[in-house]
């Protein structure tokens, strides 16, 4: 494939919305899912069929597979209303979810087979197990439970693995066995974390242990486990590195501290933001001893734009656009300790935002120093730019949801 050549397709569709995914290395199958934004509530009057494109030839033609996206529903075959689809990274087998009609699609060839399955439980995400391309666990977050469900056949049977769920995820690591972590709310208003060997799974065995208990929020990246806990005025984070005892982290900072999120990490270096009021979040990177023991949080810059569900921006656009907690920091592949983000130049009067607040700065040392990206001499047609004190601002994740950049 020449990936200088520039290639034009008329899907002649007027969804709201268009996700495009190109299966990945070794295939030269795309997908296009044409739909209007989820409902999350489903409460409004069902939106119109969503439609489904394929392309065999790295997107120089698609064509429509919605036929084979039908449901029969009360002895009639009506279209699906298909909200998002997933992929294996390695095995590249495809799952769609209607949750509107509790079903899913499967493929297991590139999309050339589609299978319908019928549900009694809201397919709302959908994540694989790594090492296994017909294993995967589904999440129902219309079920007032929040109910967890793996199937190890792909989807023609499913069987309850735990209710109450917040979160979950797989972890492995060189030399252990693979987890399914699992973070469930329980009646004090917090969460424990259990977890399960995967290969018992397979046979059937879904005991669990505890690793930890009353935390606020889990996550895993890497080598690392965080764990926030609520404190009665103020939050604190504890991180395991590489299963071991967690501890806590120190924040080189006198603001308030209400909210974590873990922007990245590249080798033993993290880099956290923390949001501190309703629009001001600042990044940190950590510096640590050499068995992880102590583990510290310098700044490193301030006002990075960084979005928490029911955490900050609670009266903004980002509410019904993003459902996950994300912060604009970008690593750049392959060159070490170079970031690109984003931060506010100023912070809003009111409680919306636009990509008019935000600049791009970029790092070259981790974090130790930031500055504006160098504007370009001209534009894509050669003509000089003679702009005054100008940068280069680039999209990332706040440019990509906002409605009307999107």
């Amino acid at each position: 494939m020449n990936f200088n050549t520039r290639v034009t397709t008329q899907l002649n569709d007027s969804h709201g919305q268009l996700i495009v995914h190109w299966l990945g290395e070794g295939t030269d199958i795309m997908i296009c899912l044409a739909r209007e934004p989820p409902d999350t509530d489903m409460k409004s009057p069902p939106p119109p069929p969503s439609r489904i494109f394929m392309s065999n030839d790295y997107g120089d033609t698609f064509e429509d597979k919605t036929k084979q996206f039908m449901l029969k529903i009360n002895g009639t075959m009506v279209n699906s209303t298909v909200e998002q689809f997933f992929t294996h990274h390695k095995f590249n087998t495809i799952v769609f979810i209607d949750p509107r009609n509790q079903a899913i699609f499967t493929s297991e060839d590139y999309g050339k087979t589609i299978t319908v399955r019928m549900l009694d439980f809201t397919p709302s995400d959908v994540t694989f197990y790594d090492t296994d391309s017909r294993t995967f666990l589904v999440l129902d977050k219309r079920d007032p439970q929040r109910k967890l469900y793996y199937t190890t056949d792909f989807g023609a049977s499913f069987t309850l693995l735990q209710s109450y769920v917040k979160s979950f995820l797989w972890s492995s690591g060189e030399g252990v066995p693979i987890h399914l972590y699992v973070e469930r709310k329980e009646p004090t208003n917090t969460s424990s974390v259990i977890f399960f060997n995967a290969a018992d799974l397979y046979s059937g065995n879904r005991q669990f242990n505890v690793l930890i208990e009353k935390v606020e929020d889990f996550h895993i990246k890497k080598d690392f486990m965080f764990a926030s806990q609520r404190l009665p005025n103020s939050t604190q984070l504890l991180i395991s590195y590489k299963r071991g005892k967690f501890v806590k982290a120190d924040f080189q900072t006198e603001l308030d501290i209400r909210g974590y999120h873990v922007a990245d990490v590249e080798g033993r270096r993290i880099m956290i933001s923390v949001v501190h009021t309703e629009r001001i979040s600042h990044l940190y990177v950590s510096e640590s001893n050499d068995d992880m023991t102590d583990i510290k949080f310098v700044p490193s810059l301030e006002n990075v734009f960084s979005y928490i569900p029911d955490l900050n921006w609670r009266s903004s656009w980002l509410v019904k656009s993003s459902d996950t907690a994300f912060t604009d920091v970008y690593r750049v592949e392959g060159l070490r300790g170079i970031y690109i983000a984003s931060k506010m130049n100023r912070v809003p009067v009111a409680e919306t935002i636009t990509p008019d607040y935000l600049v791009s700065v970029i790092t070259f040392d981790h974090g130790n120093t930031w500055r504006p990206i160098k504007a370009p001499d001209a534009d894509d047609e050669g003509q000089p730019l003679t702009c005054k004190d100008c940068s280069l601002h680039l999209s990332q994740k706040f440019c990509s949801l906002y409605p009307v950049t999107r």
